[in-house]
């Protein structure tokens, strides 16, 4: 990953890799919500960027060396590179989600990665969850309690409607 992000892309995504892998191994063996916590605050100094401005086409879905490779992109690219980076940890993949929201006032579509402690508390309604550009993790007692997303400015909120795919099933 790292020679690929060198020559592929730069010197600053090279080290953005390092980083990455750095705090994977500072994390190893952490209570999962220190891990939560520092894999968002990783990939939340990145820059936001619509697909259209950032690939030139309407949808994609980099991967995460892409997006580490650019520092940039839209909120699929952010879940999916947070996504992997904790599995990496050992994060099971039957609590993480790729979680699709949308804002009904707005009409505003975002997804999120969303943690659940265990498969039987998406019943419960209380998943971890992040915003693109959250600055932390929040614990919250309803779907997406008041999440906000700054860079579409909406705020997703329990009267979002949710449909929550299991991580693997996108891939």
């Amino acid at each position: 990953m790292l020679n690929k992000l060198k020559s592929e892309y730069s010197e600053q995504a090279y080290r953005r890799g390092v980083a990455i892998n750095k705090l994977l191994v500072k994390l190893k063996g952490q209570r999962i919500e220190k891990q939560l916590t520092e894999v968002n605050r990783f990939f939340n100094q990145f820059e936001y960027q619509e697909d259209h401005v950032h690939w030139g086409v309407q949808d994609y879905w980099a991967t995460p060396n892409e997006f580490i490779g650019t520092r940039k992109g839209d909120c699929e690219d952010f879940v999916i590179a947070k996504y992997f980076a904790l599995r990496k940890l050992g994060v099971p993949d039957e609590r993480l989600y790729l979680t699709y929201v949308k804002a009904l006032k707005q009409n505003v579509a975002h997804m999120v990665l969303s943690y659940f402690p265990k498969p039987s508390s998406i019943r419960a309604k209380s998943p971890w969850t992040w915003s693109t550009r959250n600055r932390r993790a929040a614990r919250s007692t309803t779907w997406l309690d008041s999440i906000f997303h700054r860079c579409c400015g909406a705020r997703f909120d329990a009267v979002c409607r949710l449909v929550a795919y299991r991580a693997r099933r996108c891939a």
